[in-house]
C-alpha cells in the first residue's frame, strides 16, 4: 500500500519512514502533532495526508488518538489470510532474532497470545466502524494484490476519495521478504539500535545504514524457505472463526480465504 500511495500525485506520506507510529507509542506521541506534520514534505491543502500504518489496526491507544486528531478521515484496511499473515510475522521474528530457529509457529503463536489479538480482524473493523462510520472505514483482500491489483487500487483510491490511477509492475513488488539471521544474538542487538534511533527520529541515519550494505552482513536467504502448512493453516483459522464470522457480518462480504459456509 506504500508504494502505491506514494506514486498518487494527490496524497502525501511521510518523506523519510514508512511508519511513524506516532498514534500508538506514547513516547513518540508525546512529541506533538507539530513534529508530526513536519515529517510530510508538503503541507498542500488539496493533498491528502495520511500513513501506512499496520500496528495501528489493533491498537487500543491509536484509534482514540486519530479520533481525535482527524474524526473526518477515511481509514483503509488491508486484511491478508489471517494465517499467512502471522506466519509472515513469525518468519519476522525468526529474522530478527525474536524466535530461536526450530521453534514451531504455533508454538510461538501459543507462547504468544498477543499475535493471534491482532489478527481479530472482525473485532478490530468493528471498533473502527463505531468510530468513524462505516462509510469511512474501508475493508480490501490483501490477496488481491497478486489477482486483481487494478481493483484493488479502483476500492482503496475510492474509500481515500481520490481519482484512481493505472497500476504498474513497479507499485507492487514485495518489499518486505523474509530472511535468515547469520548470527541471531548480533541480529537481536542492531534490531534495538535500529528502533532506538528511529524512534528518536533519526530516519535518515536509519535509511542510510538499511541501504549501504550492512543487511547482507546481518542476514542470509533462506536455502529452502519454511512454509505455511495446510494444518497449521487450518488451526489459526479454527481458532478465529467466529471472529472471522463477525467479520463477514460488519463488511457484508466473505473473503477468498474464509472456509465457505
Amino acid at each position: 500500500m506504500d508504494v502505491l500511495l506514494r506514486s498518487h500525485p494527490g496524497v502525501v506520506l511521510p518523506s523519510e519512514v514508512k511508519e511513524t507510529f506516532y498514534f500508538n507509542d506514547d513516547s513518540i506521541h508525546a512529541r506533538g502533532e507539530d513534529w508530526f506534520k513536519a515529517l510530510f514534505a508538503t503541507a498542500e491543502p488539496l493533498l491528502k495526508r495520511g500513513e501506512v500504518g499496520p500496528s495501528y489496526f489493533h491498537s487500543e491507544s491509536a484509534l482514540p488518538r486519530i479520533r481525535a486528531a482527524a474524526p473526518d478521515c477515511r481509514i483503509i484496511c488491508s486484511l491478508r489470510d489471517p494465517a499467512a499473515r502471522l506466519y509472515s510475522f513469525y518468519l519476522h521474528l525468526l529474522q530478527r532474532g525474536e524466535v530461536r530457529a526450530g521453534e514451531a509457529f504455533l508454538d510461538v503463536l501459543d507462547q504468544r497470545p498477543f499475535l493471534l489479538e491482532t489478527a481479530r480482524y472482525g473485532h478490530h473493523t468493528k471498533r473502527w466502524q463505531q468510530a468513524f462510520g462505516r462509510e469511512r472505514v474501508t475493508v480490501l483482500q490483501y490477496e488481491d494484490l497478486l489477482h486483481d491489483k487494478q481493483g484493488l487500487v479502483d476500492s482503496l483510491c475510492a474509500g481515500i476519495g481520490i481519482d484512481s490511477i493505472k497500476v504498474v509492475d513497479e507499485m507492487s513488488g514485495r518489499v518486505n521478504e523474509s530472511l535468515m539471521p547469520s548470527n541471531q544474538r548480533v541480529t537481536r542487538v542492531a534490531y534495538s539500535v535500529a528502533r532506538y534511533l528511529r524512534r528518536h527520529g533519526f530516519h535518515q541515519l536509519t535509511n542510510t545504514a538499511k541501504n549501504s550494505g550492512v543487511r547482507r552482513l546481518l542476514f542470509s536467504s533462506y536455502s529452502e524457505k519454511p512454509r505455511l502448512s495446510s494444518d497449521e493453516q487450518a488451526v489459526v483459522h479454527a481458532r478465529l472463526r467466529d471472529d472471522l464470522d463477525l467479520l463477514s457480518e460488519c463488511v457484508e462480504r466473505r473473503f477468498d480465504w474464509q472456509q465457505p459456509e
